[in-house]
């Protein structure tokens, strides 16, 4: 049986509808495909020239950072320039202003003719020849020739040799010239300019510096910057006292102070340096000592104090000098009072027959006990020039919190049972100033760690 022809034609609708749509399925996939390969090389290609747009910038903005601190820099330049051209300025206006009154030196009868003898004095054994022309101001040569005749006295008593000075009638020194005179020897081949804008010039190259010092800026120099200051005026000049033999500070230390009266100084100073330390003085005046020597200003002198290197262990010795010293007596003090302390306590508390008790004052009375010990201890180890600086810094904090501690426990106790012994108070009294005599201590190994000197 035969496929009719309707059948043939709708087999072949059905074929070419089916061709159809995988045709289209296709061409949409190939179309997302190709979608989607351009945004990932779209994406690559914006990142990259994002990358490059920031890396742009980045490099501008190094480039601009770059141009102002460079721009920063001249105008912190120009202002410098600035200002050394101001003061310039102003110390060439002091110094034409100076010139300008030299006129009335000369102006001034009492004066200026001691002054032209100097100045003829000076240019005469400058030259010391027995033939000198001079030159001055037309309405000084009167006075010149009344002084001359003195001069040349004096200069053969002091050379014994006579000079013939001859007075220039012909050429003067300018009208407006303040004064003095001008030598001349050997047919003007040696010349002397003794006038008083010479001796000006002569003066102002000199005193520059100090003039300088005296128009912009104070005088004071300052070794430690961070530290509150004290400062003193002396009426006299300082002298140092030492705690060591001159054999000792000769082998020790080398110690070279200029101080002048009437300068100020620090109070605290800091060393610097292994080798030389500078300390307490202001402007030019100095003083140099070598390390293991340290100085501690007073107001009324220089006190010279050897210590041993606060960041070594010194060479173990008798270290009499500590003994004396403003942190041995505090420790002995300290010891002392622990003693006083302790024995009250023992006393009072009951039981009495040991440091260590029940109750308030059992406790007072042994945390006082261990202290004492560790007193003790760091006492014998300074003594023999072994400084635990660490050791006792630790030491002095936890000293002070338990002492504070035992404190506020005696003084609870005492309030408390309205117990008003005169001992108690004694006792009340020791606590406290051993509390505070470990904060003074402790602030003075403190300064000795950061390298400024004990006060």
């Amino acid at each position: 049986m035969g496929i009719s022809d309707n059948d043939v034609q709708k087999q072949l609708r059905h074929m070419m509808a089916f061709i159809e749509q995988e045709a289209n399925e296709k061409a949409e996939e190939i179309d997302a495909k190709a979608e989607e390969e351009f945004n990932i090389e779209k994406g690559k290609l914006v990142q990259q020239q994002r990358q490059k747009i920031m890396e742009y910038y980045e490099k501008k903005e190094k480039q601009v950072e770059l141009q102002r601190k460079i721009q920063r820099s001249n105008m912190q330049n120009q202002s410098r320039l600035k200002c050394l051209k101001s003061r310039d300025d102003h110390l060439n206006n002091v110094l034409e202003e100076s010139r300008a009154n030299l006129s009335k030196i000369s102006a001034d009868r009492e004066r200026y003719p001691a002054i032209l003898k100097g100045l003829l004095l000076q240019g005469f054994f400058q030259l010391l020849e027995n033939k000198i022309v001079l030159r001055c101001r037309k309405k000084d040569e009167e006075l010149v020739s009344r002084i001359l005749p003195e001069c040349l006295e004096e200069l053969q008593r002091t050379w014994g040799n006579r000079s013939e000075v001859k007075i220039d009638n012909e050429h003067y020194l300018p009208p407006d010239s303040a004064g003095g005179v001008e030598l001349l020897a050997r047919d003007g081949k040696i010349r002397v300019l003794s006038t008083l804008e010479a001796r000006l010039d002569l003066i102002a190259d000199k005193i520059t510096p100090q003039t300088r010092t005296a128009l912009f800026a104070n005088g004071r120099w300052l070794l430690s910057s961070n530290r509150p200051r004290r400062m003193f005026s002396p009426k006299s000049v300082k002298t140092f006292k030492t705690e060591t033999n001159s054999q000792q500070m000769e082998s020790d230390c080398v110690i070279i102070v200029v101080i002048k009266a009437n300068q100020s100084y620090s109070r605290r100073t800091r060393i610097k340096g292994t080798t030389n330390c500078v300390f307490g003085c202001y402007g030019t005046v100095y003083a140099f000592i070598r390390p293991p020597v340290a100085a501690v200003f007073y107001p009324q002198y220089f006190y010279c104090h050897r210590l041993s290197s606060a960041r070594k262990m010194g060479e173990v010795r008798f270290q009499s000098e500590y003994i004396s010293s403003n942190r041995g007596i505090t420790k002995v003090i300290q010891i002392v009072l622990g003693f006083v302390v302790c024995s009250v306590l023992c006393s009072n508390w009951y039981g009495g027959y040991s440091c260590f008790g029940e109750g308030r004052l059992g406790y007072v009375s042994g945390l006082n006990f261990l202290c004492l010990l560790i007193n003790i201890v760091l006492f014998l180890l300074n003594l023999f020039n072994i400084r635990p600086l660490k050791l006792e810094q630790l030491y002095n904090v936890v000293a002070a919190i338990l002492f504070l501690v035992a404190i506020v426990l005696l003084l609870w106790y005492m309030i408390q049972n309205s117990y008003w012994d005169v001992w108690m108070i004694i006792a009340a009294v020791c606590v406290l100033v051993v509390f505070l005599l470990f904060q003074w201590d402790f602030k003075g190994n403190r300064t000795m760690s950061d390298g400024h000197l004990p006060i």
